[in-house]
This record gives C-alpha cells, sequence and structure tokens, in this order.
C-alpha cells in the first residue's frame, strides 16, 4: 500500500510536470507510464516515439516507470517499447492533443506469459496457449534469452497435443 501511495504521490507530480506549461499551443509534453501485468512500475524501458515516419530520439522510463517525449507538435504518434525479459509493446497508436492526458500501457514479463499459456493449458484452451507459448518465443528469440521455464512449458504443451 505504501508503495502504491508513492506511486500515486510520483505519477501526480509528473503530471503536474507535464501540464504546467500554460497556453498549450499545439506543442507540449507526450507523458506515460509503462507498468507490467501487476500494475507496478517497469524501470528502464525504452520507449519509442515515431510520427508520419520521422522517429524521435527514444528514452527509457524512470524507476516509477514515467516516460516523457519532451515539446512535440499535437498530432498522431506511434508508440513502442521493449525491455528484457519483458514482451515488446506494439505500436499503439496514440492521438496527442492533449498535453495534460498520460498514456499508460502496459506489459508482462516473459514468466507471467509463460505461466499464462500454462494456465490456459491447463484449462483446456490449446490454441490460446499455443498463441501465448508462439509470442513469448517469438520474443525471446529476438533478444536471444531462454529460460528453463519456458522449455517446461513447452514439454507439457507438446504433450498435451500427441
Amino acid at each position: 500500500m505504501k508503495k502504491f501511495m508513492i506511486l500515486c504521490i510520483a505519477s501526480g507530480l509528473f503530471f503536474l510536470a507535464c501540464a504546467s506549461k500554460p497556453d498549450f499551443d499545439g506543442r507540449g509534453d507526450l507523458c506515460g507510464l509503462i507498468i507490467d501485468e501487476n500494475n507496478k512500475p517497469v524501470k528502464d524501458f525504452i520507449v519509442y516515439c515515431s510520427s508520419s515516419g520521422n522517429y524521435i530520439q527514444p528514452v527509457l522510463t524512470n524507476e516509477s516507470g514515467l516516460f516523457v517525449f519532451p515539446s512535440l507538435h499535437s498530432g498522431e504518434y506511434k508508440i513502442s517499447g521493449e525491455k528484457n525479459n519483458y514482451l515488446r509493446i506494439e505500436k499503439v497508436v496514440y492521438r496527442f492533443n492533449n498535453r495534460t492526458n498520460i498514456l499508460c500501457l502496459q506489459t508482462k514479463s516473459f514468466k507471467a506469459a509463460l505461466l499464462k499459456a500454462e494456465e490456459l493449458l491447463y484449462l483446456g484452451q490449446t490454441k490460446a496457449a499455443m498463441d501465448v507459448l508462439e509470442r513469448t518465443l517469438l520474443e525471446n528469440i529476438k533478444k536471444n534469452t531462454s529460460t528453463d521455464l519456458f522449455n517446461n512449458l513447452e514439454a507439457k504443451l507438446e504433450e498435451e497435443i500427441k
């Protein structure tokens, strides 16, 4: 509870920093928050932003999961992001026309995704489990990492299919 209160206070201060520029003239700070499957902030998540094919310098989230792309023109942006051992956030289209809004995006740790696949498998939802497993596998391959949990779940899935 104390951690949640600190996150709320930090988010409020962050919001004030993003929204404190008077006379919004079509430029403002695009502010956002990255959280995990437990609604906990994700630190050091790399966030990418582009508009009309123009890429903006990527930013990292801070310890509160917050990020800022400063002084952007209002308009449509594509936001994505990544961090090792987390599922990638695919390009999310965001219409930036109100500098007081904070964009909140959620990701999942690989471990949580694999546990979800295991749960789906247990419930007999083999196709859904395979979809989760495939996405996690692709992310793992992209990051060139492997986990024992993934290998165990893959073996269970193969056993279920037989």
